[in-house]
């Protein structure tokens, strides 16, 4: 008999629990509150606050393509590296298509639904999408190997070099390894243009009027947005679950409760990382339905509840290190905190999926290179292993030119050759070869 899944949502992740049941042999059935897919990717004009969470009109994303794409579905090569939030939509709705998940999708059911900072340009060297250089095995092992203290100071020299984060009021507590960056291309040109002004914290109002921390007051503002974040909570849980010191949910590789035994429920996406959201889910999505299905097997709860501990522990000394104000603590950002690749690699070993770089390296050199090198692709986790796809080697192999395609609107020629160039060069391999002769019958 077929084991049917229900799965709430049909947005990212509900989309990946969809086709990742199918691939099991499951027969799913999704529950959406809306009348289409893509959840808070699927801008609406006007909503009141009964309704469902939706981006902004102008929203485009931090993640470059490449690395956000679903690990066996790359986005089609002429999209923009950096994708309007309609394009993703598109992106989500091409993905439904192509795996025929709408037909399990149930529309329109009775279900409900917070400083200073480092600031990072989606662009990184040579024009390049910042995360496509940055997220690397390579890079992690470099990070691994090489001190704290020096990684944060390059890294905030470098940042500083491009603009001043003390001159512009942006300079945070924290290095950067400690904490997040913000993706932002337009706040320091904003600031130089006097378009936006930084401003202390805020501590209190007047009748028209703010109160900044510094004393100052700004008077006849229309609006103010709190910024502030959101709490994770989950009051039509157990509170059981709910057993960590900030009141956070205990979850095993932040996806499993270990007091369900035996598991009947994963938690997706209930992470913070400073990489691409969806690889991660899509990841969280396949250990769990091996789970569900015993392909694989979880470790007893004390195992659990020991790696829980232990992670918890590792968190929030890194967290309690920092040099945050008593007022501004929050356990719960340490305790869902993970590292991309390394999360990524526990996932991907525990469905038998991880790439293993050295076997890579004997048998396919060239894919080896462009996986320890290269960006940390989704493709990377569809190489071998349950779920291998046929073409993951040539999506890896591919990865930049779509990366480079949406750049070639208009052929650019190669600048006319130049004989004086050639003649320099020619005179000053000559006088190279004179000097050379000189030096040779002088010590004769």
């Amino acid at each position: 008999m077929v084991r049917r899944v229900l799965v709430i949502g049909a947005g990212a992740s509900g989309l990946v629990c969809i086709k990742t049941c199918l691939d099991e042999g499951l027969e799913p059935v999704c529950f959406e509150s809306s009348d289409d897919i893509g959840g808070l990717w699927r801008f609406e004009e006007s909503q009141s606050e009964s309704e469902r969470t939706s981006i902004y009109r102008s929203l485009v994303t931090n993640t470059s393509k490449e690395m956000m794409c679903f690990s066996d579905f790359p986005m089609p090569a002429d999209y923009p590296n950096y994708l309007h939030n309609a394009q993703l939509l598109q992106y989500y709705r091409l993905y439904a298509d192509h795996f025929g998940l709408r037909r399990h999708i149930r529309f329109q059911t009775f279900l409900s639904t917070r400083k200073g900072a480092w600031v990072v340009g989606r662009m990184s060297s040579g024009g390049l999408p910042l995360d496509m250089i940055a997220i690397s095995r390579f890079t992690n092992t470099l990070k691994n190997l090489l001190p704290k203290r020096l990684i944060n100071w390059a890294s905030e020299r470098v940042l500083n070099q491009k603009y001043d984060h003390r001159l512009y009021g942006l300079m945070p507590r924290k290095r950067i390894l400690d904490g997040g960056v913000l993706i932002n291309d337009d706040l320091p040109g904003r600031i130089l243009q006097g378009g936006l002004v930084m401003k202390t914290n805020l501590c209190g109002f007047t009748a028209s009027g703010l109160v900044f921390e510094d004393g100052t007051v700004e008077e006849d503002i229309d609006a103010v947005v709190f910024c502030t974040g959101y709490r994770a909570v989950f009051p039509f849980l157990p509170l059981s679950l709910s057993d960590g010191p900030g009141g956070e949910l205990s979850l095993y590789k932040r996806v499993f409760p270990p007091s369900l035994e035996p598991p009947t429920l994963a938690i997706m996406g209930l992470f913070r990382t400073k990489g691409p959201i969806m690889p991660i889910v899509e990841m969280q999505v396949r250990w769990a339905l091996k789970v569900f299905t015993s392909s694989c097997h979880l470790a007893i709860k004390e195992r659990m509840l020991c790696v829980i501990d232990s992670e918890r522990r590792i968190f929030m000394g890194s967290y309690l290190s920092r040099t945050y104000p008593s007022h501004h603590s929050n356990p719960q950002d340490a305790a869902l905190q993970v590292e991309y690749i390394p999360y990524l690699d526990s996932m991907a070993q525990e469905i038998g999926v991880r790439p293993n770089i050295l076997c890579l390296f004997l048998t396919d050199p060239k894919l080896g290179l462009k996986v320890f090198l290269g960006p940390c692709t989704p493709y990377q986790y569809r190489l071998t292993g349950p779920g291998r796809w046929n073409g993951a080697r040539q999506a890896v192999l591919t990865q930049w030119d779509r990366v480079e395609q949406p750049f070639r609107t208009r052929a650019v020629q190669e600048p006319e050759s130049s004989n004086c160039g050639a003649l320099s060069l020619w005179l000053l391999s000559g006088a190279a070869m004179l000097i050379c002769g000189v030096s040779w019958w002088s010590l004769e």
